[in-house]
């Protein structure tokens, strides 16, 4: 298995884990699979409505195919494609976070199949994201779990990384309908609460902006105006020129008192 991580964020924002021990979480999950033809790259961007992965294991690629100008995954084209790829092989892709600002754990995740997971930390997280694309690809490339789809991935993976000793609980809920969608993509609509740290501020507390696309408030502290509604994405603040503005908040960090 060759395995590639790609970070675009700054070293205040570094991944929670390192490059070396993603690799070996990786490992140890994959430990029982023949992944000699397996390619894994890990992606940590600055900002994304979602987080997931993929497995693209049903044919083979090539080197020119590691990237992509499409869908969820267009943000590859900003990396550059490694030197030393096969030329050919089978590709998982991993996004474990929307953004620079990671989850906030014990995470709570709901899949559109009708499964809830519990994760822990970080590590269990990324352990169960890439066991569910394993599964997939141990389907479709070495020809184990026939006929299996994503709810019986769910199942493998979750019984294979607490085997393996992680903190990960899930359960399938009976009152859900699950989406018959067929997705080679494990929490593809998941819904956990993006904007929970948020939640708890009122009109006069401090706030961080992380980014603006004018590069006018870039690192600079503004306040807030007043707490955040139940279905808004952004944040009303007031910059340090005392004007008054609707921020995206994932441009946005809460300043811990």
């Amino acid at each position: 298995m060759q395995f590639y991580l790609f970070n675009e964020n700054s070293q205040s924002k570094k991944p929670p884990l390192s490059a070396i021990e993603i690799s070996a979480l990786l490992e140890i999950v994959a430990a029982e699979t023949n992944t000699s033809d397996l390619v894994v790259s890990v992606y940590f961007i600055r900002h994304s409505r979602w987080f997931g992965g993929s497995a693209f294991v049903r044919q083979w690629l090539k080197p020119d195919q590691f990237r992509t100008t499409r869908g969820n995954w267009k943000f590859t084209r900003n990396f550059p494609i490694p030197q030393n790829l096969p030329d050919r092989y089978k590709l998982i892709r991993l996004l474990p976070t929307r953004g620079a600002n990671h989850p906030v754990y014990p995470l709570r995740l709901n899949d559109s199949y009708g499964w809830e997971f519990l994760n822990q930390n970080f590590t269990d997280h990324l352990a169960l994201l890439f066991a569910h694309e394993l599964h997939h690809f141990r389907r479709y490339h070495l020809g184990l779990h026939p006929g299996e789809g994503e709810r019986s991935a769910n199942q493998w993976a979750l019984a294979h990384v607490k085997q393996l000793g992680f903190n990960v609980v899930g359960k399938k809920r009976t009152h859900n309908r699950p989406n018959k969608t067929s997705l080679n993509r494990f929490f593809s609509r998941i819904a956990p609460d993006p904007y929970l740290e948020f939640r708890t501020l009122t009109g006069g507390n401090r706030i961080y902006i992380r980014y603006d696309p004018h590069g006018r408030y870039d690192g600079t502290i503004a306040t807030v105006e007043r707490p955040l509604r139940a279905n808004s994405k952004r944040l009303v603040i007031r910059t340090h020129d005392t004007k008054v503005w609707r921020w995206p908040m994932e441009w946005l960090q809460p300043i811990s008192v």
